[in-house]
């Protein structure tokens, strides 16, 4: 949402994460996620600025209540704690109207309305809306997914904590404010940089401080994003930084030795030394041996 400052850090760190997880599904995409955009001189700060570019690869696939993305997409998002309320789409489209503004060629040449989409996030079903769905000015679109009309323009609302188990809504329901939702999304989510999957430990610390049970322990996402985060390297990268030694350690004598011919593994050594390997008798037998082959 916008606003004038921020009120607590646990409040940040949920807007921070949604933000920092949203770049990674749009990273090498034909759009760019831009985060506490100031769109004032006051210093009031938008969430999120999806923009489209005219560069990267269109996703295959967009999250939930994303599929009418445009070239530029306000998003205002309201934690576990935080109630979305009527003001807050007020400000949202306050923020629409400069913006527009601010992008347009002149004040009298606005861009077109089309180019921008509104959205609001929140973990909590707004009580405002019930108002609304009196006044037939909401609409859903999907389990989860609404669109309010505001008179002056649309606006979706994706309520995570009422979205279905689909892997289109994986990224919100890791802030559904359940432990169920959190789990689903941590399973299911793809990450397009697997390295930002460091970004659950913050949120799974947020889970806690909010006192919310989960059955998904610290533990477990380590094993898992080890396990995970190693798939994803090439074996180049997995083994870069270790020492000889340490490579090494990881085999029997017997497995590197099969690596080589055997010229190569004898190379070097000295005579005393290849013949210390082997029994008197093995030395003898041999010596008869190439004494026949001459007489043959």
């Amino acid at each position: 949402m916008c606003k004038e400052k921020r009120t607590t850090s646990k409040q940040i760190s949920w807007h921070r994460l949604l933000g920092l997880m949203l770049m990674d599904i749009f990273k090498g995409s034909n759009f760019q996620v831009e985060m506490e955009k100031d769109l004032t001189f006051q210093e009031q700060y938008l969430d999120i600025l999806i923009i489209k570019k005219s560069q990267g690869q269109p996703l295959k696939e967009l999250p939930i209540g994303l599929e009418n993305l445009s070239d530029y997409n306000l998003l205002t998002y309201k934690s576990i704690r935080e109630p979305l309320d009527a003001w807050t789409l007020d400000e949202l489209i306050g923020y629409y109207t400069m913006y527009r503004k601010h992008l347009s060629p002149s004040q009298k040449v606005l861009l077109p309305v089309e180019k921008f989409q509104l959205y609001a996030v929140c973990t909590r079903y707004p009580h405002f809306l019930i108002e609304l769905e009196r006044q037939k000015r909401i609409k859903q679109l999907t389990t989860g997914v609404y669109e309010v009309d505001t008179y002056t323009r649309k606006i979706r609302i994706i309520v995570t904590s009422q979205l279905s188990t689909d892997e289109r809504a994986a990224i919100w329901l890791l802030f559904s404010g359940n432990a169920s939702g959190f789990s689903f999304g941590e399973s299911h989510y793809k990450w397009r940089h697997p390295e930002q999957r460091r970004l659950l430990h913050q949120l799974y610390q947020l889970y806690h401080s909010e006192e919310i049970g989960m059955s998904y322990t610290w533990e477990d996402f380590e094993r898992e994003y080890t396990s995970n985060f190693l798939e994803s390297l090439s074996p180049q990268e997995r083994l870069a930084g270790l020492k000889p030694t340490e490579l090494l350690a990881a085999f029997k004598p017997t497995e590197l030795l099969a690596a080589f011919k055997p010229t190569e593994r004898l190379a070097g050594l000295k005579p005393t030394e290849l013949l210390a390997g082997l029994t008197p008798k093995e030395i003898e037998d041999y010596l008869n041996q190439l004494k026949d082959e001459k007489k043959n």
